[in-house]
């Protein structure tokens, strides 16, 4: 097996395995990314747990009741691309404020308007634009403060949220 190595600015030879990593982990950092995944993991997982006792209560049509969920994926194919660009551009904080805006705005619209399909279908959309912000801005935090060394075990945290 060949180690890789890598010619320097004075014409030697380094180890590539034994250069120090050039940056120190920022727990803090590193736990508000975490965080912000499983926030976000959350809001998306908390419906299936209720949403027989709301058709029950509420008498939702069965493709509406299944489109809470979609609606989530749908918003995520649809801005995920946008959110990447804008966390690369602005950092992976610039659209958390407006996540926990909109799923304050959804979460009272819902309860507000339970029994309107429609409006807890818009809600669910809203938040499924906040899980997006959550999904991609919570890992990038986290990876981003983790140092060479503790990336691999930084990255299989980011993912432990998903079933």
């Amino acid at each position: 097996m060949h180690e890789f190595q890598v010619q320097s600015d004075d014409h030697k030879l380094t180890n590539m395995t034994s250069l120090p990593s050039a940056r120190r982990s920022n727990f803090s950092q590193i736990c508000l990314g975490l965080s912000l995944s499983y926030f976000g993991a959350y809001n998306l997982f908390k419906l299936p747990v209720v949403l027989p006792v709301l058709l029950d209560d509420f008498n939702y049509d069965r493709l509406l009741a299944g489109s809470f969920m979609s609606i989530y994926a749908v918003m995520g194919l649809l801005l995920s691309v946008w959110i990447g660009k804008v966390s690369r551009l602005r950092g992976p904080l610039h659209l958390v404020p407006s996540a926990l805006l909109l799923l304050l705005l959804a979460a009272t619209a819902t309860l507000l308007f339970p029994e309107f399909g429609k409006i807890v279908l818009a809600a669910r959309a809203l938040e499924g634009v906040a899980f997006s912000i959550f999904a991609i801005s919570g890992p990038v935090l986290a990876t981003n403060y983790a140092s060479d060394k503790q990336l691999p075990i930084v990255i299989g945290f980011t993912a432990m949220w998903i079933p």
